[in-house]
């Protein structure tokens, strides 16, 4: 073991410490958390991929991949929903990923960068905020990055290399289905880059393996899957990658200003900047620069994954509106190319910035980490807090048959038990078919918009019908008449 990769543990050693000193047992609700928390519980009491938050538990409809629930099942069944455990575990998989990131980066470029990245990667907020929230980025950036780690080694002991490319990479896309550009980067790398002798004569099975995942997986985007429940087609109804969609132009140069005005740089320093921001354009134009100058000079795996991943998201409909999450995949990479960058302007400019732009990145991060862990954190755990009280006042009033009316059914039935009726925010008129179907209406701030245009609105227009019967913050609940 040399003296990097010994820096190297004693870094991710720190940030192990950083992780587990923030470590609370209350729930922080962001995003799909608790859709993944019941799939896991409807798994782990037998029922299949199914939406146990509904009466008579329908098929899951949603475009959600099947292995994370799958992952978090055990725990929850043998634990029940403990946010501790389920935070641990998460912080697991990011410490894995520092681990993996660390050599991978070794392999691409050297030892001082792949520790000069690993640090920013480390302390960036999002980095630390997805493992809070019990998400499936962290562990989607564990697979592929030991996927690319090994294809981009090609070590002499193929047989093992070539089981942990299949698997990492089949792994990736069971966990984020963005991961049919991982597949599909194996698959171009392995007919374009040279590799060692003893590694080459397994490509062939490789590619043969990996052709066959890649079209079981675009099958799978468009049919029925995993035991015949997961129906895809609703969503891909709404996000799908239609070519004849007449404003497809429309929506790719929508997607490019997001990814360069707002989602790449917030992913790089962890500040979401506010329209046409010079300062968010700088830390774009970095990023590309340094992705751009590696796809020409060097064309690792790396490179042509990274390139499928961000034209894959320049033809996705919903990256304009959640550009920062569907980039939290790449974080690590978005870190390597800005180095890389400084190292070329360097070179260009005559004059060494690279000391200084890796310095002011780290900055950055620090302070948008800082904001987290000591003031949007706790934002998130009060809330966390309300919610189980919340919870704890519907277990005490509500009935084992009765049925809550909510815009986050998910979210109520992971904390109550108690089924639940999804109010169509986009459909007033069914409003009324909502009040008499249901015994309770919720109103919640995880929504804040769709409850403020929507929902606010269907509680005013029928107030006669709704007594208000606890309220803790922006948590109310209504007893319907």
């Amino acid at each position: 073991m040399n003296q990097y990769t010994k820096y190297s543990l004693l870094i991710i050693g720190f940030f192990a410490v950083l992780y587990f000193s923030f470590l609370t047992p209350i729930p922080q609700i962001f995003g799909d958390h608790a859709l993944y928390m019941n799939l896991a519980q409807a798994i782990g009491q037998g029922v299949g991929f199914r939406d146990i938050c509904y009466p008579n538990n329908p098929p899951h409809q949603g475009f959600t991949p099947p292995l994370f629930p799958f992952i978090l099942s055990p725990i929850l069944s043998f634990f029940g929903y403990s946010p501790l455990i389920l935070k641990t575990l998460l912080i697991l998989f990011g410490l894995s990923s520092l681990v993996m990131l660390y050599f991978l980066l070794r392999e691409v470029s050297d030892e001082k960068t792949a520790i000069i990245v690993l640090i920013p990667v480390g302390i960036s907020s999002y980095m630390v905020r997805y493992m809070y929230y019990v998400l499936p980025e962290v562990v989607y950036i564990f697979f592929s990055t030991t996927t690319l780690f090994f294809l981009v080694r090609r070590r002499k002991s193929a047989p093992f290399a070539v089981v942990v490319i299949f698997l990492s990479a089949l792994l990736s896309f069971l966990t984020r289905y963005v991961g049919i550009t991982l597949i599909i980067a194996v698959l171009i790398s392995l007919f374009i880059i040279k590799s060692e002798e003893e590694f080459s004569k397994y490509n062939k099975k490789i590619i043969v393996g990996l052709f066959l995942i890649a079209m079981t997986a675009l099958f799978m985007l468009y049919k029925d899957t995993i035991v015949g429940t997961l129906r895809l087609q609703l969503s891909l109804a709404q996000h799908s990658l239609t070519m004849d969609d007449a404003n497809i132009f429309a929506r790719i140069l929508k997607n490019i200003y997001a990814l360069v005005f707002y989602a790449a740089p917030a992913n790089l320093t962890g500040i979401e900047f506010i329209g046409r921001s010079m300062i968010a354009l700088i830390f774009s134009f970095l990023c590309l620069v340094g992705f751009f100058y590696s796809l020409i000079k060097r064309r690792t795996s790396l490179e042509f994954y990274m390139g499928g991943y961000l034209l894959l998201l320049m033809f996705y409909a919903p990256f304009s509106m959640h550009g920062t999450r569907y980039l939290m995949p790449i974080i690590a990479f978005s870190f390597f190319y800005y180095s890389q960058s400084l190292k070329i302007l360097s070179h260009f400019l005559k004059f060494n910035i690279y000391p200084l732009g890796v310095v002011l990145i780290l900055l950055v991060n620090l302070f948008s980490t800082y904001n987290y862990l000591f003031i949007t954190r706790k934002e998130e755990e009060k809330k966390g807090r309300q919610l189980m009280e919340t919870a704890r006042f519907i277990d005490k009033s509500a009935a084992s048959d009765d049925i809550i009316a909510t815009i986050n059914p998910d979210i109520i039935y992971l904390f109550t038990e108690t089924k639940t009726i999804f109010v169509p925010f986009e459909s007033p008129q069914f409003a009324d078919k909502i009040l008499r179907n249901a015994s309770y209406l919720v109103c919640e701030p995880f929504s804040l918009y769709t409850t403020k245009k929507f929902l606010l609105p269907l509680i005013a227009e029928h107030q006669d019908r709704l007594d208000l019967i606890y309220k803790d913050g922006d948590f109310k609940l209504y007893k319907i008449k």
